[in-house]
Order: C-alpha cells, then structure tokens, then sequence
C-alpha cells in the first residue's frame, strides 16, 4: 500500500522528534514523491503499450527512452530525502559513469558481459556502442535495489557486518531485475541482442551468466558508490517506499511486455521476483515506522520527565 502524504508528514515529524533533523531541503519530499510517481507511471505504460502490441514508433518512440532516462533522475531525487544534494547526485553520476563503461566494454570487446550488440531503440549511442538513456535505466536499477535493500534488512541495521550485506543484497536485486529486463529487452523491446548466446540455454535469449557478471560487476560498483551513498553522520529520517515504486514500476513494465510476446515462463519468474521484493520492501517499511514510533515515544516520555 503506497505512503499517504499524511503519512510522510507524520513519519517525518517523528522522526526529527527522535533523532536529528533529517538534512533535506524543503522541496526533496514532493520532488521524491513526485519522481518516483511519475518514473513508476511511465514504465508502466510503457509496459501496457507493449502489453497491447502497439508498436513503438513514431509518435510513441521517445516513451522508451526517456522512461530510462527519467527512472535514472528520479532515483536520484529519492535520495535527497535522506542525503545531501553533492551526495546524492554524486553517487548517481558514479553508477551512471560506471555501468556506461561496462556497457561499452562489452560491446566493444565482449568483456565482461560478453558478446552483445546495441540498436538504437534507446536513443543515439556513444561512443557508436551504448544507447545514451541506457547507463540512466542500470543507474536507476542499482540505486533503488540500494534503497530497497535497506528496507528489507532494517531488522539487521545494528549487526557489525550490516555494510556488507546491504552491498550483498542490493547486488542480488540488481542482477534479479537484470533477470527480468534481458528477455523483454532481447525478446520485446529489441534494445539489444547476444550474438553468442546458447540456442537452448538461455534466459530470454540471453547467456545465463551475463546475470552472475551483472551481479558482480553491480557489488563492485556500489561498493565504489558508497562513499557518496553513506551519511557522514548518523541521522533519523522517515522511511520512504519512493525508490521501490520506481523499482516495483520498472519490474511491471518489462514483466508485461513480456506477456505481449508470450514469454509466460519468464512472466512468471518476473512476477514472483516483484511480489517477494515488494512484500519484504513493505515489511521492512513497517518495521522502520515502528522503530520511529518506539524513539518518539522515548524522547516524549524522557522529556517529561525532565519537566
């Protein structure tokens, strides 16, 4: 069930009640809400188009793109809520640099993805090997499995190792959502295809080990991200779902586009991916309100005391 503006307010106002003030500007909540709402909505009528067998071209083709695009901007305005301006857009432009490297190198050599070959479906490519829009799509991946991760692992947040997890987790999100984008984008969207890949096995039409190259190469870049990604102080600040819905959006889109093509095993692999992030994501939410609740109600009682 998505947060109700209600909701945000109450959750940020116990939050600053039981910790310090969180450090966003005024304007990082609706720009968050917003971002996210409009990312989520416009992957998934990218995905209803597919899913009806319009075909995406002119006046339709720029819905793709810059639905990548934007789901790669608006994961960055989520973590406003919690992070600096430098912070945030700094650890964007670090996944957006780095997954554009991957993406190169593996079209122009073959490593470390392999063989693969990009159209132009997702805008002009550069360097002639990467479609622009398409390090925004790996940027948005990476960074609301990040935020998604934190959720899930709230009841972990005071364990020693919880740094590593988190990377560990966000990492497996990634390469779970790679699992559901390759069918659509070799299969569907025909962004790109893998000159090589086995006849018989393979996921969607693409090499099964390209997703344990994506789930490595997503641990080493959000390790890279981290120093931007990590608070220089601890603060309390309000959970937020703004990055699972660009992440639960972005799972919709190509899960129904691969309906439109009948893809039904990787349908159902898709669907059950998303039911099981979203669920733990919305445990996680809970937990993080309940603990909010918890401080509140011990600064308020503390506080009395005092008087």
């Amino acid at each position: 069930m998505p947060e109700t503006e209600q909701q945000q307010q109450d959750t940020t106002s116990l939050s600053m009640r039981g910790g310090r003030r969180a450090p966003w500007p005024w304007w990082a909540e609706p720009a968050s809400a917003w971002g996210a709402g409009t990312a989520a909505g416009l992957a998934v009528l990218a995905g209803l188009l597919r899913l009806a067998g319009w075909s995406v071209t002119p006046p339709l083709a720029w819905i793709e793109p810059v639905a990548c695009a934007w789901a790669g901007v608006a994961a960055v305005l989520t973590l406003m809520r919690r992070l600096p301006l430098e912070n945030a857009v700094g650890g964007g432009l670090t996944l957006l640099i780095l997954s554009l490297m991957v993406c190169a190198l593996s079209a122009h050599s073959g490593i470390p993805l392999g063989e693969i070959e990009y159209s132009p479906r997702l805008g002009p490519r550069v360097f002639g090997l990467v479609p622009l829009t398409l390090p925004f799509l790996w940027t948005a991946v990476m960074l609301t499995s990040r935020e998604a991760a934190r959720l899930i692992l709230r009841p972990w947040r005071r364990d020693p190792f919880y740094g590593y997890y988190l990377v560990t987790v966000a990492a497996v999100l990634t390469a779970l959502m790679a699992a559901i984008i390759e069918p659509y984008a070799v299969q569907a969207g025909h962004w790109w295809l893998w000159p090589k890949a086995p006849e018989r096995f393979n996921w969607g039409g693409a090499p099964p080990g390209s997703l344990v190259v994506w789930l490595l190469a997503a641990t080493f870049m959000l390790m890279a991200a981290t120093v931007y990604l990590v608070p220089k102080r601890p603060i309390h600040s309000s959970p937020s779902l703004h990055p699972v819905w660009i992440w639960l959006g972005l799972g919709v889109w190509f899960i129904l586009g691969e309906a439109g093509q009948g893809l039904w095993r990787e349908v159902a692999v898709g669907t059950l991916i998303v039911l099981v992030v979203g669920a733990l994501s919305w445990r996680g939410y809970q937990i993080s309100l309940a603990a909010i609740i918890r401080r509140a109600e011990a600064a308020a009682a503390a506080e009395a005391e005092g008087g």
